[in-house]
This record gives C-alpha cells, structure tokens and sequence, in this order.
C-alpha cells in the first residue's frame, strides 16, 4: 500500500508538471544591461517574452552573487517595477564578486542569467 501512494503521488507530480511546460510554451527574456554605478546594480525590466509577445506575468528579479570561491547565494527583489538597488543590501564583505540577474513570472519560470558582472567591493 506504501509502494502505491508513493508511486500515485509521483505520477500526480510528473502530472503536473508537464502542465506547467504544455501551459507556459514562451520563454522569459534575461533583464538586460546590467551594470554597477554609484555603489549600485542597476538593470532593465523586459517588456517581451522571447517569442516576442508582451510580458505581462512578471513577478520579480533574482540576483545571484557569490564572493570568490564562496556558494552562490541569491538575493530576491519581488517588486517589478524595481530596477535598481543598493549593493549594501546584500553584499557585507569586503572581495571579488561575482553577479548576475535573472527574472521570474507568476508561474515560477525564470529566465537565463545574464551575462556575469565581476567586481570589487573594498
């Protein structure tokens, strides 16, 4: 009976998400020309899916940092019209770091990171 409930819940799971892909066949664009000024990261919001239809279900950033040889962690911002935040916010110590962004939708899919950003922070 354990076997069973297992394996139904995994169907059910499986089930699932294979929706999610037939639901959502666009792909979310990576938010685009980040860069760091004035102790800042900084970025654009897209405005299109990759098949080129309007974005319309973006939920928010993820912003993936990691100091030298150190575990990515990642930094969430859930307002979208945000496109700009101070580096204190995340980043304490002093050293190389490693950046990038990526954007979510309402559906859970995120986009491709962007392109890496290394920097120092003294």
């Amino acid at each position: 009976m354990y076997n069973y409930y297992l394996n139904f819940r995994l169907i059910v799971i499986l089930f699932a998400l294979s929706f999610l892909a037939v639901a959502c066949p666009y792909s979310l664009p990576v938010p685009s020309q980040m860069t760091i000024a004035n102790s800042s990261i900084i970025w654009h919001t897209p405005v299109k899916n990759t098949d080129g239809s309007l974005l319309t279900d973006l939920q928010g950033y993820k912003i993936y940092y990691k100091l030298a040889l150190n575990n990515t962690q990642t930094y969430i911002v859930n307002d979208i019209h945000v496109t700009s935040l101070k580096l204190n916010k995340f980043l304490v110590d002093s050293g190389t770091y490693h950046l990038s962004i990526s954007a979510y939708d309402k559906y859970g899919l995120e986009s491709d990171k962007s392109n890496e950003i290394i920097f120092n922070i003294k």
